[in-house]
C-alpha cells in the first residue's frame, strides 16, 4: 500500500509519500493516516512561515 499528499506552497512543492509493505500472510487492519497527514501539514506551515519570514529579513 502506498499513498501521497501534496502540498503546493510559496516555498517549495511538498510531497510525503508512505509505503506500508505487508509481511508474509498477515492480515494488517488499515492503517489511519489522518493524524499523520495533520503533522505533515503542521511542518510544512511552519516551513513555510520561516521562509517567508527570512524573505522579509
Amino acid at each position: 500500500m502506498e499513498k501521497s499528499w501534496e502540498i503546493s506552497g510559496a516555498a517549495a512543492n511538498w510531497t510525503m509519500t508512505v509505503s506500508i509493505l505487508e509481511l508474509g500472510d498477515a492480515d494488517l487492519p488499515q492503517p489511519d493516516f489522518e493524524g499523520l497527514v495533520e503533522h505533515f501539514r503542521t511542518v510544512i506551515d511552519l516551513a513555510e512561515t520561516l521562509w517567508q519570514l527570512r524573505q522579509v529579513g
